[in-house]
């Protein structure tokens, strides 16, 4: 088969191509032989040319050469290509801080939307007590009263639309429970009866002369009976005792109660007669009342709580 000049031509083109690429590879890859032959064909020309040299500034050259030979150099960038590639390299701290930016936005809308929910229920809060306060206060006027006693109960109504108008809400609902349940122990009648059972005294002689008292002598000497509040089905009740000795106020289900000397030697004899005391009965605490009512023979509202 015959070969045509023409594809031989072309295929040998490609060929010296292939070869002339693979010496320019050669050449970059045995870089230091290819410094040592230039700089040795330098200096023959020099020689045959009568051209004196040096050479160190050979060596300096020829290396300067090489080393600049495969160096890049970029073009010269515009502004905006500057401003890119800025941006570029600081997308890291660009993006801190668009994501600190983003969570800070975020947390300024959960705080609003937070103190809003907040307020909502300060909101709801205030209108649930201000309700129950109405229906206390309704509780009251519709209860036939002392005027005193009214004033009285009146006085934690006042004590907790301050805390509500001040926003304590907690101090105004504990306010509001004392209004209520001094209108349930107003609302409630109780019996007084002088203690009678094993283990508590039925009454209680106090000393109050500085220098002693004399038993055979009344000088200087109060008497009081042991009382229990029972409600209507018997049971031991609460009530609100103030004692003339320490000024202490209190609830309690046993105190004293000051009376005359004749009452109180007349409860001791019946008691040691046999035990126990015939007439129980001491005084009562009335419907639509706050103050214990007491007959002849009782020092009017002297109590006391220890003995």
């Amino acid at each position: 088969m015959s070969v045509s000049l023409s594809d031989q031509m072309a295929a040998m083109a490609i060929v010296d191509q292939l070869r002339h690429r693979e010496m320019e590879i050669q050449e970059h890859l045995d870089l230091p032989q290819r410094r040592t032959d230039v700089a040795e064909r330098i200096r023959t020309y020099y020689k045959n040319n009568g051209i004196r040299f040096n050479d160190a500034q050979i060596e300096q050259g020829v290396h300067q050469f090489f080393s600049s030979r495969l160096m890049f150099e970029a073009p010269p960038l515009s502004r905006k290509q500057r401003l890119l590639v800025r941006l570029i390299m600081a997308r890291r701290l660009l993006l801190t801080w668009a994501f600190t930016l983003l969570l800070f936005g975020l947390l300024i809308l959960g705080g609003n939307a937070l103190m809003e929910r907040r307020e909502n229920l300060s909101a709801l809060n205030v209108s649930a007590s201000q309700d129950y306060q109405q229906r206390l206060l309704t509780r009251l006027n519709a209860t036939a009263l002392p005027a005193s006693d009214r004033q009285r109960i009146f006085r934690w109504s006042e004590k907790a639309s301050e805390n509500i108008a001040a926003g304590r809400l907690k101090a105004a609902n504990s306010n509001l429970d004392s209004l209520k349940y001094y209108l349930d122990y107003a609302a409630q009648p109780l019996t007084i009866q002088i203690v009678d059972r094993p283990g508590v005294k039925s009454g209680v002689e106090r000393c109050y002369e500085a220098a002693g008292c004399s038993s055979n002598s009344t000088r200087g000497k109060a008497w009081y009976l042991v009382v229990e509040p029972l409600d209507v089905a018997g049971k031991p009740a609460l009530m609100e005792v103030t004692s003339i000795e320490t000024g202490e106020t209190r609830w309690s289900k046993l105190f004293a109660v000051r009376v005359g000397y004749d009452s109180y030697l007349k409860v001791r004899e019946d008691k040691l007669d046999d035990g126990h005391i015939s007439d129980l009965m001491m005084g009562i605490k009335p419907v639509n009342s706050l103050v214990p009512y007491f007959p002849k023979g009782t020092i009017p509202l002297q109590m006391i709580l220890e003995w």
